[in-house]
């Protein structure tokens, strides 16, 4: 379901504006075996934490998620203009999620920049529909 949510969440005009259609879950590595054209996007579910209740935990529908996004470019600049892009279609999700962190770093291997932010999705805090 998480993934589902994330997907839509990062097809924003002003993201795919960018990206294209370079979103990918889990790897950027494509069916030929090499790297995408960058700027692309990578969202991973990192961990999920279900919520104890008084009465027990419940399935997986209410575990608390956390993603991990990477937005990889050839300059670091790039990265920093489609940060506040993602930050912002990300706090619109239903479950709602709230940012956790940032870094940015280097990747010699493949000379791209990339900025990775965590998400957590609070499904636990959803109030069930009668």
């Amino acid at each position: 379901m998480i993934h589902a949510v994330v997907k839509a969440a990062l097809q924003t005009p002003e993201i795919i504006a960018l990206v294209g259609d370079r979103v990918y879950p889990t790897t950027f590595v494509q069916k030929d075996g090499g790297l995408p054209r960058w700027p692309a996007m990578r969202y991973q579910v990192i961990d999920a934490v279900n919520a104890a209740t008084i009465c027990g935990t419940d399935d997986q529908s209410t575990d608390d998620t956390r993603v991990q996004v990477d937005i990889v470019a050839d300059s670091m600049r790039e990265c920093y203009e489609l940060l506040p892009l993602v930050i912002a279609s990300m706090q619109s999700t239903v479950p709602p999620s709230s940012r956790d962190m940032v870094r940015d770093t280097f990747d010699e291997q493949t000379r791209t920049h990339r900025v990775i932010v965590d998400f957590v999705f609070h499904a636990s805090s959803v109030e069930a529909s009668p």
